[in-house]
């Protein structure tokens, strides 16, 4: 079992490594994973997909495998669309386990890949779509808890109670001026 508290909340890519030279066979990985789980070759030409969306966030973390950019600039190297080519995975592995989790890190372990992980696609820097990577798409995994937006309650420990007011989702994203 792994915790996914560590992987979940992290969107930087990180290098593992082995001793392997070989090219890696992506259909052993696809074999290792869980029927509802997919693998996704990834090519340059899918990116168009994502400029249409507009700016829907979520409609823009739902598309493509995963490779959509909230900031499309940063699909490319170092944000610079004119001086850098396409920044984006080998390949994307749409996750729903546990197991899919740590067979596609073993996965990459063995092959010499280097590892992106995905949640909201909130990175604005492109670290979460890493080139030649394998990205791990996490917007289909099974969540921890569900958004409430009127929650309101009491807890109390030995020390105090704390009473939690009624809260409406739009009081939480009132803007400000700056």
């Amino acid at each position: 079992m792994i915790r996914l508290k560590s992987i979940i909340y992290t969107t930087l890519p990180f290098l593992v490594t082995s001793q392997n030279d070989q090219l890696p066979d992506w259909s052993i990985l696809e074999q290792l994973l869980s029927d509802e789980a997919s693998l996704h070759a990834i090519s340059n030409s899918e990116y168009s997909t994502c400029l249409s969306l507009g700016t829907d966030a979520y409609q823009i973390s739902a598309a493509a495998n995963g490779i959509c950019m909230h900031a499309p600039d940063c699909s490319h190297e170092f944000c610079h669309p004119d001086e850098f080519d396409y920044d984006l995975p080998s390949y994307t592995v749409d996750v729903r386990t546990e197991d899919d989790i740590a067979r596609s890190l073993s996965f990459a372990i063995d092959n010499d890949i280097p590892v992106s992980v995905k949640t909201t696609g909130h990175s604005y820097t492109g670290s979460s779509t890493q080139r030649d990577s394998l990205m791990i798409w996490m917007h289909n995994y099974p969540k921890d808890g569900h958004i409430t937006t009127d929650f309101e309650g009491e807890y109390t420990s030995e020390k105090r109670t704390i009473r939690i007011p009624v809260l409406q989702y739009s009081e939480l994203c009132v803007p400000t001026q700056v």
